[in-house]
């Protein structure tokens, strides 16, 4: 992986070691970020149906790892 960053603990707080372990099962994607909004991309080309379903898939479970509260209260119905 390569981090950059200006704080440098809040990247290590982010990176936690089950982020990482999360990263480390999964594809590999660029993910990129201004601290409003984030990208994630694969190649630099335009994508194919099935690798924006995938990239989709990817964002989604990524997202269940950075706020597992937000997606935790969606399970207690």
């Amino acid at each position: 992986f390569l981090l950059k960053g200006e704080n440098e603990s809040a990247i290590r707080d982010f990176f936690s070691p089950t982020m990482i372990e999360f990263l480390e099962e999964e594809d590999i994607y660029h993910i990129e970020s201004n601290g409003e909004a984030i990208l994630i991309f694969n190649y630099l080309r335009p994508a194919k149906s099935k690798e924006i379903i995938r990239i989709l898939d990817f964002s989604e479970r990524l997202l269940e790892q950075m706020y597992p509260e937000i997606y935790l209260l969606g399970t207690e119905e």
